[in-house]
């Protein structure tokens, strides 16, 4: 499934965003916001208005934004769920030190320099995380990545997403086999505001790529 990433910095930048978004789904990334709680209202503006919402609070130490506790996640991705999120991103290290929110569907992330079999494994374990339904894998940077993302998706049967990080060929390449495949979920940035998030590809080149493997 294709989900347009909206680095918005608030809920009315969000609604707008969404509105010229190409999917239905819409990752949410409050770690862009001023605070967790406007993440949250900018979810439940979304969901209300029949959008799939993924709701991230991305921490620095997982490549995102937001400097505060660990457990705040954890909080934010509660809340998120309470204001009709249908999934939330929660890192790998965060759910095994505090355990998935209940309520929702939960999508374990990793972010590693490299997708390696100690990368793999740890993915496919991620997966036996009581409340985990998906995992996501990030990182990599050359053709050997690439064949161990895809190779990874192949494994997880459907709930594991793997794709290498950035804007260049191989990362919009990685992502579109992904969908192709059928992992859960991809992330391409809004076109609009690409230049605010350049650890993804705009949505527009993801789908570029797929329709052009179709005509």
């Amino acid at each position: 499934m294709l989900c347009t990433v909206i680095p918005a910095v608030d809920p009315l930048e969000a609604l707008s965003l969404a509105r010229s978004s190409p999917t239905r789904c819409i990752e949410v990334r409050a770690d862009f916001m001023e605070s967790p709680e406007l993440g949250v209202e900018a979810v439940g503006a979304l969901s209300s208005r029949g959008y799939m919402v993924v709701a991230t609070l991305r921490l620095e130490s997982e490549g995102g934004l937001y400097g505060g506790e660990p457990r705040e996640a954890l909080s934010f991705a509660k809340a998120a769920l309470r204001a009709g999120a249908s999934m939330v991103d929660l890192g790998v290290d965060v759910l095994k030190a505090y355990g998935a929110p209940r309520g929702g569907r939960v999508l374990a992330s990793i972010h590693s320099e490299h997708i390696d079999g100690e990368v793999a494994s740890s993915a496919l374990s991620a997966l036996r995380i009581r409340g985990v339904e998906y995992v996501k894998v990030v990182g990599g940077s050359g053709g050997e990545d690439l064949a161990a993302a895809v190779d990874l998706v192949l494994k997880g049967g459907g709930r594991v997403s793997a794709f290498l990080p950035g804007r260049g060929p191989l990362s919009v390449l990685s992502r579109a086999l992904a969908e192709v495949l059928g992992a859960p979920i991809v992330y391409g940035v809004h076109d609009s505001v690409q230049s605010r998030l350049d650890a993804a590809p705009p949505i527009g080149s993801i789908l570029r790529v797929l329709r052009q493997s179709r005509g």
